[in-house]
Order: structure tokens, then C-alpha cells, then sequence
């Protein structure tokens, strides 16, 4: 994105080997914090190279990694939260079908449950239970380091944190006791042993126990939701936040080349000059449709939730009529009027 910093540039040497080596191994570690690089899109290589003279280096495949601002960093848990919870929705809603079908089963006696096709239903159950339970235990794992990730950040309110540990909480208990109980009571009713009643005993145990499960995977559910709420309007500061900073970042470009750019039409320009609009301009772009979608996702999270500072918020941005203004650096970019530019995007 445009900025007043150079991207980050260089090359680290692990180590060489002797004339005759024809394989070398080292291990190789890389921060970008310990070198200095801030938040940008960055390509990693291994090189090698021979004594052969005039031989040019052989690069491996690139590695890319994007260095992300917390506010960044941010939206991107928001979006797998987002995911995290459908799916725990989905889990819930076969876990009640499940229950249905249990409950159907209940209803008959001991010898009618003992009989072959209802064995096989019972088996069937069994079987679904174990996929509920293998897909719990992976998205249990899947939110744990979404959890850890969220506390690394910093910038995650602590109130949503604790909400989505109460979550988590609750599908650990899920994963690793609950949902187990019931399928270990759909396999105890199959047992070739039983007596009819003991079969008819452990069917009715293992639907309470699964309407336990149902009702604790809501209460999870809720509490995932409240902080998703809370995630989502810590969002909107960090996408505010990530505009605004963008349209620094346009303005300390756009200052650095001024004794160059300044007077001139776009057509005498320089071509580095040239491009550096270009990509300004690509930018600003980018950046009025994130605010536009801003004010749309404002308008909506008010809608549901009523929550009146948020609307007050988007009151306030309408009336300041940003989006033209955001067109208005546009326009500058565009024609190079780049201390226009500069002072309409300050503002």
C-alpha cells in the first residue's frame, strides 16, 4: 500500500558448503519483527549458488507471508469466528435431529428395540454420534487457537475474550464428555447380552443425556454469539482505524515525491512518479469502498441490535459527506493535484 517507507529488502546467509558437497542443510529461522519490517506483503527465497564462475544463483519456490496490523489481524479472526460459529450451528442442528430419531426409538419396549432393523437404526446412531463427536473434537481444537490467537492481538477487548473462553469451555465439556457418554450408551443397548429391559434402560439414558448435549451446544451457542457481537463492533474501530491509516499512508507518499511532482501534468511526470499515482489512486479506491461497506455493516449491526452509538456513528459519517470527499482525492490523484490530494485525504 502507499506509504513513505521503502519495502522491505534483503538477504541472510546461512552458510556454504565444500567444493565437493553436493546437498546442504541448515536450519534457517526468520522474524520479521526482529528485523525491523513493518505490516506489508513479503516474498521469502532460499538461493544457492556454485564456484561454476558466471553462474547465476538457483531460487527456490517463494514462501509468501503477509505481515499483518493488529487491525488487520483483527478482521481476519472475526472472519474464521464467523465460520467457527456457523459450524457449531450446523453441529447443533444434526445433534437435535439425532435426538428425534432417539427419541422415536424410545418410545418402543425392550423386545421391539431388540428386534434386527432397529438394531441397525440403533447402530446407525451409534455411528452418527461418533461423526458429531470427531467433528465437535475438531472444531474444539480449531477455537482453541482461534482463542489463543485473539489474546496474542491485544487489541481484543477482554469482555470478549472471556465470552468466547466460556464457549470453548462448554465444547471442551462437549467433546470430551458429554457426546461420549451418548454414544457409549448406543453401543451399551446393542450389546448381544442384554435383556430387553436393560437394552429399553440404557436407549432412555442415552437420549437425556443427548438432550443435555443439545441444550448445552445452544448454551455455547450464546455465549459464541454474544462474542461475536462484541468482536464485530471492535471491528468496526479497527476498520475505521485501517481507512484512516490508508489515507496516511497516501499523504506521506504523496509528501515525499512533492519537489518532484508538484506544478507538472501527469503526462511530464516521471514514470516512478507515474506509477506512485497510479497505485494511489488504486488505493483510495479500495479504500472508499471499505468505508462504504462500513456504513453499511454499521447500518445493519444497528438494525439488530439497536445499540445507539453505533447509528450515531453513522449519522455522523453521512453527514460528513466522506464518501465524496474520498472521491474528491480521487479526482486529485487522477489530474495530479497532489497537494489537493494530500490536504482533502488529511482531512
Amino acid at each position: 500500500r502507499p506509504t513513505d517507507q521503502g519495502p522491505a529488502k534483503g538477504e541472510l546467509k546461512l552458510g556454504e558448503g565444500g567444493n565437493d558437497e553436493r546437498r546442504l542443510l541448515k536450519p534457517a529461522a526468520f522474524s520479521p519483527a526482529a528485523f525491523g519490517i513493518t505490516p506489508q506483503k513479503i516474498t521469502l527465497r532460499g538461493w544457492t549458488e556454485d564456484r561454476y564462475p558466471d553462474r547465476g544463483r538457483v531460487y527456490s519456490d517463494p514462501v509468501t507471508l503477509y505481515v499483518l496490523t493488529r487491525d488487520e489481524h483483527a478482521q481476519m479472526l472475526k472472519s474464521r469466528f464467523d465460520r467457527q460459529i456457523t459450524e457449531l450451528e450446523d453441529l447443533a442442528r444434526r445433534e437435535q435431529e439425532l435426538l428425534d430419531e432417539n427419541k422415536r426409538l424410545e418410545k418402543l419396549d425392550g423386545a421391539e428395540l431388540q428386534k434386527e432393523e432397529n438394531r441397525k437404526r440403533l447402530e446407525n446412531q451409534e455411528q452418527e454420534e461418533a461423526e458429531t463427536n470427531r467433528r465437535m473434537d475438531d472444531l474444539t481444537q480449531r477455537m482453541e487457537q482461534l482463542m489463543k490467537d485473539a489474546a496474542r492481538n491485544g487489541d481484543i477487548d477482554k469482555k470478549t475474550l472471556q465470552k468466547m473462553a466460556e464457549s470453548l469451555k462448554s465444547m471442551q465439556e462437549l467433546s470430551q464428555q458429554d457426546i461420549p457418554k451418548v454414544e457409549q450408551k448406543l453401543g451399551d443397548s446393542q450389546e448381544q447380552s442384554n435383556t430387553p429391559e436393560k437394552t429399553r434402560k440404557d436407549v432412555n439414558e442415552a437420549a437425556k443425556e443427548q438432550e443435555k448435549v443439545v441444550s448445552k451446544m445452544q448454551d455455547a451457542i450464546e455465549k459464541a454469539t454474544e462474542a461475536n457481537r462484541r468482536f464485530e463492533a471492535g471491528t468496526f474501530v479497527n476498520r475505521l482505524k485501517k481507512a484512516a491509516s490508508e489515507q496516511n499512508g497516501i499523504v506521506s507518499s504523496l509528501k515525499e515525491a512533492f519537489d518532484r511532482m508538484l506544478g507538472l501534468k501527469s503526462p511530464a511526470l516521471d514514470p516512478p512518479d507515474t506509477r506512485r499515482l497510479t497505485d494511489n489512486n488504486r488505493q483510495q479506491a479500495q479504500t472508499a469502498s471499505d468505508v462504504r461497506w462500513i456504513q453499511e455493516d454499521l447500518g445493519s449491526y444497528f438494525a439488530r441490535t439497536k445499540t445507539e452509538s453505533f447509528k450515531q456513528i453513522l449519522d455522523d459519517m453521512r453527514e460528513s459527506k466522506i464518501d465524496l470527499g474520498l472521491e474528491d482525492v480521487r479526482a486529485g490523484l487522477a489530474a495530479n493535484h497532489s497537494f489537493e490530494a494530500a490536504a482533502q485525504a488529511k482531512k
